[in-house]
């Protein structure tokens, strides 16, 4: 990417970083538009509605590395806690789950013990 792309790039990373989440951005200069689109790196497509009206079609989004994407961070950092809490309760009921096999074990060694008594009582 040429030099004038890159810094046209970064000056877009910052005018959108002035703004918050959802908030309307206003590009009210050719210049914003040229970095948009390097920013953007890729075509912008648009359809003509009724009176020559333009409708930008596309999502556009950055295609480099060097800026994160807070929400998709945050939306991971979200599954991240969740997953936590669920692995938390699931490592409870294993714990219970071991409490009930020992229990179990313990019930097969009796009933053992009393169908060997009752086999002796009827000579089996």
């Amino acid at each position: 990417m040429s030099a004038k792309k890159e810094k046209d790039k970064h000056e877009f990373e910052k005018f959108l970083k002035m703004h918050n989440i959802n908030e309307t951005g206003v590009i009210n200069s050719r210049k914003k538009w040229d970095q948009l689109y390097s920013w953007n790196n890729k075509p912008i497509e648009f359809s003509i509605l009724e009176d020559y009206q333009v409708k930008i079609d596309s999502t556009l989004r950055y295609n480099g590395t060097s800026m994160r994407n807070l929400n998709f961070e945050k939306e991971v950092l979200v599954i991240l806690g969740e997953l936590r809490n669920d692995i938390k309760i699931l490592k409870e009921d294993v714990a219970i789950l071991k409490q009930d096999v020992a229990m179990l074990k313990e019930e097969v060694e009796i009933l053992k013990s009393d169908v060997s008594v009752l086999k002796q009582f009827h000579n089996i």
